[in-house]
Order: C-alpha cells, then structure tokens, then sequence
C-alpha cells in the first residue's frame, strides 16, 4: 500500500517541520538520499534493517510527538492500519522514506537541523 497522502501528515498535530538527529557539522554536504539512510540507520538502533514502534518511536518523539509509550502504541496501531505497513515485519526504509516525504515541511535543511 502506497503512503498515505500528505493531508493525512496535517492530522498529525505531533509533526513538526524540525527534526533534530544528526550533526549538522557531519550531514552539511549530504544528499537528501544521505541524508535518509542516516536517519534510518540512527533510528534502527537493532539494526534489523526495519522500524519497529520503538525506532518509529524515537522519530516521533524527535518530530514533536508529545505522548509517552502508551500513547505511542496507539498512534503507531493508526498509522500501521493507514499506510499498510506490518507491524511484526517492521518499517523498511523506502517505506520510512515516503513517509518522511509525504510531509512537504520535511525539507533537507529541517532534516539536518
């Protein structure tokens, strides 16, 4: 299943155009391709090579998402069932990928930030 549309990212009131993962210092020159594989690789703390809810967790929680683990556990039941992703199976990363882009906010300079 294709990810969800970019209005469905304006229901998300946790979103946020900022998300501060890497070192500006080390991802100044970085492609937006660079960039994405950086974030991913940081966020699968497992390096299972999928998102679990905790990897999807910590991204959330750097966009804005204010709830703790309970309140993320609901919200990623939501958007397994509104993207089509598989929980058990985990995030892949073009998954990860459209879904980070289907925010137009989420420019390259905010993904360095």
């Amino acid at each position: 299943k294709a990810a969800a549309p970019a209005s469905s990212m304006s229901r998300r009131s946790w979103m946020r155009s900022s998300i501060r993962v890497l070192s500006k210092s080390d991802v100044a020159k970085l492609s937006r391709e660079e960039l994405m594989d950086s974030l991913f690789r940081t966020l699968d703390a497992r390096k299972q090579g999928a998102l679990d809810a905790a990897g999807m967790l910590r991204y959330a929680k750097l966009a804005g998402f204010p709830g703790d683990e309970a309140d993320w556990a609901g919200e990623f039941e939501e958007m397994c069932e509104e993207y089509g992703w598989n929980k058990k199976a985990g995030i892949s990363r073009s998954q990860f990928e459209a879904f980070v882009n289907s925010d137009d906010d989420n420019t390259d300079d905010e993904l360095r930030e």
